[in-house]
């Protein structure tokens, strides 16, 4: 698939998950979690795909995720 097909269907799924995460903020007496669910999907399989297509540096990637895990554990003390 080209990178600029698959870009664009990671941008529309990341827009799709951000939309319902905001309903379920806004409404949280309802229960958008199956919705979630299948958008986070989505963008878990677009995410691979861009991953793949673009060569992320993955050293790069897996140090910003150890470091916001570390200053997001901070947080929670």
């Amino acid at each position: 698939m080209p990178k600029e097909f698959i870009t664009l269907k990671l941008i529309e799924e990341l827009n799709e998950l951000s939309t319902i995460l905001l309903q379920q903020h806004n409404k949280p007496n309802k229960d958008f979690i199956n919705e979630i669910s299948m958008e986070f999907g989505d963008v878990t399989y677009w995410m691979d795909r861009f991953k793949n297509t673009c060569k992320l540096d993955n050293k790069i990637v897996e140090d910003t995720y150890k470091g916001k895990e570390w200053k997001h554990e901070k947080i929670k003390r």
